[in-house]
């Protein structure tokens, strides 16, 4: 069933307001599977961009950082709603599809293995299936 989804939730459209969490960033929401705006902010949590002028350094505790918030946000939105992780998982190749679109730097290779890896002819299992 569509709902109100972001389709842009990552940790820098998250503001602390006094003792609150305010969203931001809205321009991009829309009507859709809420499934879909999950396994887009997971891509999102996932992608291997790192923020210009961060120093090389700190790569791998961004990484560390965003995996663990992105298994901490799955875990918590599979108990407040009624969705499986088999329906976010559905999402990950579409998803994966429509941000190469977006021309994020440093994403495109990424994108693209994940729809490789996702894709098989149609009727014929994926690969390790």
């Amino acid at each position: 069933m569509p709902d109100s989804c972001h389709y842009d939730f990552h940790p820098g459209n998250v503001l602390g307001v006094d003792d609150r969490v305010q969203i931001i960033d809205w321009l991009t929401a829309g009507i859709g599977p809420p499934a879909m705006d999950v396994a887009r902010t997971l891509l999102i949590l996932g992608s291997p961009f790192q923020p210009p002028g961060l120093p090389l350094l700190l790569y791998p505790l961004v990484r560390h950082v965003r995996r663990i918030l992105a298994s901490a946000y799955m875990a918590e939105y599979l108990v407040l709603s009624s969705l499986s992780r088999a329906e976010v998982d559905a999402w990950r190749i579409p998803v994966a599809a429509a941000r190469l679109w977006e021309k994020v730097p440093g994403e495109r290779d990424w994108l693209i293995d994940i729809v490789r890896a996702g894709a098989s002819p149609l009727g014929a299992p994926a690969s390790g299936s």
